[in-house]
């Protein structure tokens, strides 16, 4: 059975030393001319540019009426894709700032209460321990 493993071991290794691995770091700028399409491919009419633009700074004066600094706002904005932003505009007035942090805190107490009721923890004088 010893020699089996060694025989196994000795083959798969000489396997991986002979197959053609090569692992070589890219840059951002190769990462990025791969996820972009070529400019043939996403030309777009000079009306789809000025819509765009025209949802862009909407969509910045909406974000900095909520608090946003201009230049982040600015920023985050010239990132998103047109599918991206017309999603936000749908959902920016739908979806208040905040608005899960009641929800995150209340699953956050259910499981410090019930790491209390396994034992786990003892951060709740109130819960007793289902091992008692």
């Amino acid at each position: 059975m010893k020699f089996f493993f060694k025989t196994l071991a000795f083959v798969l290794i000489s396997l991986l030393m002979l197959s053609p691995l090569q692992a070589t770091m890219i840059s951002n700028q190769q990462l990025l001319e791969q996820q972009q399409p070529s400019n043939k491919q996403s030309a777009l009419t000079a009306s789809t540019t000025a819509s765009l633009t025209e949802r862009q700074q909407t969509l910045q004066q909406q974000l900095v009426s909520l608090g946003v600094a201009p230049q982040l706002a600015e920023e985050r904005i010239s990132r998103l894709t047109p599918e991206e932003i017309a999603l936000l505009e749908q959902q920016l007035d739908e979806l208040p700032a905040g608005s899960g942090l009641l929800g995150a805190a209340l699953i956050v107490f259910v499981l410090f209460v019930i790491t209390d009721m396994l034992g786990a923890t003892d951060i709740f004088p109130f819960v007793r321990s289902i091992n008692d």
